[in-house]
């Protein structure tokens, strides 16, 4: 109010001093001044409605923050972010263990390569102790028992008539020879294509033996070239039925060997066989020097 007065008398005296019309300039001058007396005040007044404005704002953020929706809006923040901090905390940990279980897998790792070295050891030591016997297969006539066992395999259904298992073991040069047992036996062929061959009904004299070599060099023996004399007839081994054997001796390892002597008509029955002849002719032979080294040699054998 006390600027308008001011203005007003101002213009008063300016009005009075130009009313003779001698200065015209002046009176536009005064008129430019009072327009931007206005224009000022004008900016004064929408500045201080600008303030009044931003007081405003101020004071209803403050009434704002004041406010109980505020306030729980304030407190939820916390307890988001302690909700994220426990989510990172448990995947965290989740990570964490699982770094622990794959640190475990080497040590369960260890663990089974240590199982399977031992299961390849023992596997080894299985070999090691087979290798120190070379076994042959015995024939698809051999049958394993005692004497009055009936026994069936693939080829038929055999009974152990007669059997001996007394003999000393016999030396042919450096071959030396075990006998397990000499048997007499008689039974049913029920495999067709061996029946084919032997017949329906065969009687046969199985002898099971070890041999070995007892020095250091390569021996060539025959032992399948052992015949049987009974009641004045030489058996031979049969090719066929008996075991497979080898008379290549290079080393020391002791193996067996299964010859099968079929009997006909011509011999005896199994109740008039009580006793044979053993008649070892083969001869060991020296594979370096080509020497034959020993003899021939017989026994006896009594059921």
């Amino acid at each position: 109010m006390d600027g308008w007065l001011i203005k007003v008398a101002f213009f008063t005296v300016l009005s009075a001093y130009s009313s003779d019309g001698s200065n015209i300039e002046w009176n536009n001058m005064v008129s430019s001044i009072v327009d931007r007396s206005s224009a000022t005040e004008t900016e004064i007044e929408g500045n201080g409605e600008n303030q009044e404005e931003s007081e405003d704002a101020q004071q209803d953020v403050e009434e704002d923050a004041k406010s109980p929706e505020s306030q729980n809006e304030s407190a939820d923040e916390p307890e988001e972010a302690a909700k994220d901090i426990g989510e990172e905390t448990a995947q965290q940990k989740a990570n964490d263990e699982n770094e622990a279980e794959v640190e475990d897998k080497p040590e369960e790792s260890s663990a089974n390569s240590s199982d399977e070295a031992q299961q390849q050891q023992e596997t080894e030591d299985e070999s090691e102790e087979s290798a120190g016997f070379d076994y042959y297969p015995k024939g698809q006539f051999a049958v394993d028992g005692a004497q009055g066992e009936t026994v069936e395999n693939d080829t038929g259904i055999f009974t152990i008539e007669k059997q001996t298992t007394d003999i000393h073991p016999v030396e042919v040069g450096p071959i030396h020879i075990q006998f397990e047992n000499i048997s007499l036996v008689s039974g049913d062929v029920t495999e067709e294509a061996t029946a084919g061959i032997a017949g329906d009904q065969v009687t046969f004299i199985q002898m099971d033996a070890t041999l070995q070599n007892t020095v250091d060099d390569p021996m060539q023996f025959f032992f399948a070239s052992t015949t049987l004399q009974l009641n004045a007839a030489q058996l031979v081994a049969h090719d066929m039925f008996s075991g497979k054997s080898n008379g290549t001796f290079d080393t020391q390892t002791p193996r067996n060997t299964t010859l099968v002597y079929m009997l006909d008509d011509d011999n005896l029955t199994a109740e008039e066989i009580n006793n044979l002849t053993v008649q070892i002719t083969g001869v060991p032979m020296n594979m370096k020097t080509e020497e034959t080294v020993g003899a021939g040699t017989s026994f006896d054998v009594a059921f």
